[in-house]
């Protein structure tokens, strides 16, 4: 009896038979390594791929968190609302801090000026004389022509160093808002004093001209309250500092209306303290003033 397995090919070289996987001819998905078949349902979800060079965030973790900070504010610390109380209380400290070199700033500035009016009231006394005729009992006055040029001549020289006084208030209010400690020298210099000078003189005729109107000239006094700041801190020209002032008010009307009436309210307790409270409501309302106009100019004070 022949062997029935001798004319036909060997069992395990049988190529109908199926392979158990561990021959030659099982092949394993190209870059996988045999035995690491990946797990079903643990491929990426689609549409949830890292973009390109971004780094992913760890697992459970929420986008934005440790790492990405929250985003920030659209307004800096110069446009936050401006509170008129906060600019007094910022007036009032940062006085009580200048106050030696604030007063005797203001004192020394108030003497030249109550000497000067000496002066010139002597000299106007010296060139009128009066007489009484004895027969029509008229009452006459020589040296006229005199007496009226020295009074046209005091009321410039005062008006002038009244406008110059009015710009060291405002510098010294700049530097106060600068951080600076305020030294007695600090009233007897001003930066870009022509300007400043022709700024003053300008809004000051306007004022006059204008308070025919009665409403007028107080309306023009507003609007322009913060040209010698513009003038000063900013260098710039008399009528671009003047609209310069004019804008930041007419855009921020409401703060400026309260800050106006609050300078108005500390200048007229000041006055009703027999005026040496002026000696502390002007300077501390010029502060606040100084401070309202770096805020609203988008700067924080020191």
């Amino acid at each position: 009896m022949s062997d029935t397995s001798a004319g036909g090919p060997p069992r395990d070289d049988d190529p109908y038979r199926p392979h158990d996987g561990t021959g030659p001819e099982a092949q394993q998905p190209y870059g996988q390594q045999p035995g690491q078949q990946q797990p079903y349902g643990q491929q990426q979800p689609y549409g949830q791929q890292q973009p390109y060079g971004q780094p992913g965030y760890p697992p459970g973790q929420p986008s934005g968190q440790p790492g990405y900070p929250p985003p920030g504010s659209p307004y800096g610390p110069g446009d936050q609302p401006v509170q008129i109380g906060e600019a007094f209380n910022y007036g009032w400290n940062r006085f009580t801090q200048n106050a030696g070199a604030i007063i005797g700033g203001v004192l020394a500035w108030a003497a030249a000026l109550l000497v000067l009016s000496l002066v010139f009231f002597f000299v106007l006394v010296g060139t009128a004389t009066t007489s009484v005729d004895p027969v029509t009992d008229e009452l006459s006055t020589a040296g006229g022509l005199a007496f009226g040029f020295t009074t046209f001549l005091y009321i410039a020289v005062v008006g002038v160093l009244a406008l110059f006084v009015q710009a060291v208030v405002v510098n010294v209010s700049l530097l106060v808002t600068r951080g600076k400690k305020i030294e007695l020298a600090d009233f007897f210099r001003v930066p870009n004093l022509l300007n400043v000078i022709l700024a003053a003189l300008l809004i000051g005729i306007g004022v006059g001209i204008l308070s025919v109107t009665i409403v007028g000239g107080i309306v023009l006094a507003f609007f322009a309250q913060f040209t010698l700041f513009y003038v000063i801190d900013k260098d710039l020209g008399v009528l671009d500092a003047i609209k310069a002032s004019f804008s930041v008010v007419s855009k921020n009307l409401g703060t400026v209306v309260v800050l106006f009436l609050g300078v108005y309210v500390a200048q007229l307790i000041g006055t009703l303290l027999c005026y040496v409270g002026l000696l502390v409501a002007l300077p501390v309302a010029q502060i606040a003033t100084a401070y309202v106009y770096r805020r609203l100019n988008h700067e924080q004070p020191a």
